[in-house]
């Protein structure tokens, strides 16, 4: 399916299921299928087309598997035209002149030299039949370039269809079997592919059996429905094979030849292990909800669930990603810029230079920090209530501006009237900078006397713990502490979790508070606090009380809370503009309708092997180019909330494409001499009207007539 690096991380990841040696010994199989497009390109490239070669390479691999009953050779055939268009695209992207005597886009459906190559092997196949007893005692089947559909994906449908029984070795070196096998559930298959360096050939060697028990058993814990003490062995063994369906669905959205990946997943391509944090997310979803297909007909209500969680773990991280609300090595975190605004404002007297003298020259930080000192009279939390109400509490372990120490026994707070009329909380004349603790202190105070429950979790420190409790015990609030050995600590945390991306109301109104990026680091405590007594009344408005650079409530604060929405607004306005040049509503609510359609077909062609319509593609006016999915939010957002549209996918009675017809719509120009007359003209026909549909008509109507006599799939018995 076209995931970087997937073998790379099997082996990796499952050792006992998928090995890598210089020598290999598969006995009792009897099935051996053998995926020729690789030993074409291996063996044209190392004999410069020479067909003798070819057919020495799959002799090669009979001896060295020796099937009992079947061999089963498949050549790409013409694939769907969802296909198409991106390899026309990708190979006028490569476009060079060939650098050797063999011109590797020979090996494409319907050029002479496949028609010639396939006829060498089907005679090569009899006199093997003839002179070999090896080969006699063999069903062979041949399917060729004119017999429609991929290597694999014919492979895979002759195991679906008729592979029960038996053990099969699938020799391939794509990606897409192992997944695709998986997908099937057919027992006892193992694939094959092979590297070779320095003329010394390598195996990796896939138990697709034991890969998809491992894979079972390392991602059960997943599954957060309860399975039951009176859970049958044949509903468990099924239910881990849902869940090993739905692992291979979601590779889909990595990205594959018929869709382009997900936006956050292209950031994680760097990560050795991206994959296990794809797979993570599936964690994430209700019991209820972990069912994303049944055989390929994707479940709506699960689907639109998963978008939910795509939204906030893997979008919104990258967009604070992007903002900079995530500390990440040297970057300045959007709340340091924010400190230093305030700074400014609160300090008159202190040289602009020296405060952005730590960002970079001419840097937008700097900018927008020049530009906000320029305001008069702007302070962000103020006290309005009489400050006899909090002047002479001590509160300990509170962080100052400029750093963090513990309050001495006999510090006191008190009050700074500023020009606006408010008053600044102050410790002994020095006013407290806290723009991220203000939601928490106003929650905290607002909680007493009330009957409901504040949860706080997040990266907190002993200190950080310790003053929290000591502002709990002054508002008199019962506070119950949290940590990792707690059994109830995970529930809390998933609970969290669902609570964040499931609550459609505002954020800021939630009894929940997250400190720190909860996404880039587990919580160290959650702390929930109760009211208890009598009310206690303590603060009326905004109050900075304390806060250091790694505190970030997120969703906490609603002036936060709409800054982050318009700066939201703008990055995926500006996803759009750089992917496709356009951030238009109508062209993103059809860019979104168009990959739901999209997404329903590959996913009916990958598990039920059903090609609905063949004729089924991405439309012109979005460009393939641009390689990433719509946002999780956008297809949350455009596409009917319903989902009923899986139930009526595309579906079309018109034949695949001919061979020649298809290779005309895709052989670059600087190839084109493998083409004769007549073909070259009908290719100019095609490039000249955009390979239009009324052009690929008339091309059509050329090309039925022909069938150059030779049969789609040739059987001996």
């Amino acid at each position: 399916m076209g995931v970087p690096g997937l073998f790379r991380w099997l082996l990796k990841r499952f050792p006992a299921a998928c090995w890598t040696s210089t020598r290999i010994e598969l006995t009792g199989t009897q099935s051996l299928f053998v995926d020729l497009n690789s030993t074409l390109h291996h063996g044209a490239r190392q004999s410069q087309g020479d067909f003798q070669a070819i057919a020495t390479a799959v002799s090669d691999l009979v001896s060295l598997i020796q099937p009992s009953q079947l061999l089963y050779l498949a050549i790409d055939g013409v694939p769907p035209r969802m296909k198409e268009r991106l390899q026309r695209e990708r190979r006028e992207r490569l476009a060079s002149a060939p650098t050797t005597t063999f011109n590797s886009y020979s090996i494409t459906p319907g050029t002479q030299w496949m028609r010639r190559v396939e006829a060498y092997l089907c005679e090569f196949i009899e006199h093997k039949r003839k002179s070999d007893t090896n080969w006699r005692r063999l069903s062979v089947v041949f399917s060729g370039c004119l017999d429609p559909g991929e290597g694999e994906q014919k492979i895979v449908e002759y195991l679906r269809t008729k592979g029960e029984g038996g053990r099969h070795c699938v020799w391939s070196n794509d990606a897409d079997s192992v997944l695709l096998s998986l997908a099937t559930r057919v027992p006892h298959i193992t694939i094959v592919s092979e590297r070779q360096k320095s003329g010394v050939p390598s195996y990796t060697v896939f138990d697709i059996d034991m890969l998809r028990e491992q894979m079972a058993n390392r991602y059960a814990p997943l599954l957060t429905g309860s399975a039951g003490e009176d859970e049958s062995k044949p509903a468990r063994v099924e239910r881990l094979y849902g869940l090993v369906d739905d692992l291979v669905f979601l590779t889909l959205f990595a990205g594959n030849d018929f869709l382009p990946p997900m936006s956050f997943v292209i950031e994680w391509l760097t990560e050795p292990d991206f994959i296990d944090n794809l797979w993570a997310m599936y964690g994430h979803l209700p019991a209820r909800y972990q069912c994303l297909h049944s055989r390929g007909l994707i479940n709506p209500k699960a689907f639109r669930e998963l978008l939910r969680v795509f939204a906030v773990e893997g979008e919104e991280r990258s967009f604070r990603k992007h903002v900079g609300v995530t500390a990440l090595g040297s970057q300045l975190t959007a709340l340091r810029i924010r400190r230093m605004e305030w700074d400014l404002q609160r300090q008159p007297s202190k040289e602009e230079g020296e405060v952005s003298a730590t960002l970079a020259d001419g840097s937008h930080a700097a900018k927008r920090i020049k530009g906000k000192a320029k305001s008069k009279n702007v302070v962000p939390y103020v006290w309005s209530g009489p400050a006899s109400e909090l002047a002479g509490k001590q509160i300990t372990d509170i962080a100052l501006l400029g750093g963090s120490a513990p309050l001495a026994s006999d510090a006191k707070l008190g009050f700074l009237t500023d020009t606006s009329g408010g008053s600044l909380l102050t410790l002994d004349g020095r006013p407290l900078l806290s723009p991220t603790l203000v939601s928490l202190f106003n929650m905290m105070a607002n909680l007493a006397g009330s009957p409901s429950i504040l949860d706080v979790q997040g990266n907190i420190s002993s200190n950080k713990l310790k003053w929290l409790q000591a502002l709990a015990k002054a508002l008199h609030l019962e506070c119950t502490v949290r940590n990792s050995s707690d059994p109830k600590f995970a529930s809390e945390c998933r609970k969290w979790r669902h609570r964040r991306y499931q609550s459609p109301g505002p954020k800021e109104s939630s009894s929940m508070i997250a400190i720190g990026d909860l996404d880039l680091c587990l919580p160290t405590f959650i702390i929930s606090l109760r009211a208890r007594g009598d009310p206690t009344n303590l603060f009326f408005q905004d109050v900075s009380v304390v806060g250091e650079d790694d505190w970030d409530l997120l969703y906490g604060d609603a002036r936060t809370e709409r800054r982050r929405d318009v700066e939201l607004a703008e990055w995926q306005q500006g996803f759009y503009r750089r992917h496709y040049q356009d951030k238009s509503t109508p062209f993103i609510r059809h860019l979104c309708t168009h990959y739901a359609d999209a997404l329903g077909w590959t996913t009916m062609y990958y598990f039920a092997g059903n090609v609905s319509s063949w004729e089924f593609a991405w439309p012109d006016d979005i460009p393939m180019h641009s390689g990433v999915a719509p946002l999780a939010s956008d297809l949350l957002e455009f596409l009917d909330p319903r989902m009923t549209h899986w139930q009526h996918l595309p579906v079309s009675d018109q034949l695949a494409p001919l061979a020649r017809e298809h290779m005309l719509c895709i052989m670059p120009r600087h190839s084109w001499p493998l083409l004769t007359d007549e073909e070259r003209v009908l290719a100019l026909h095609l490039l000249d009207n955009g390979f239009s549909e009324s052009a690929r008509q008339e091309v059509h109507g050329k090309l039925v007539v022909e069938t150059d006599g030779v049969p789609v799939v040739r059987v001996w018995i």
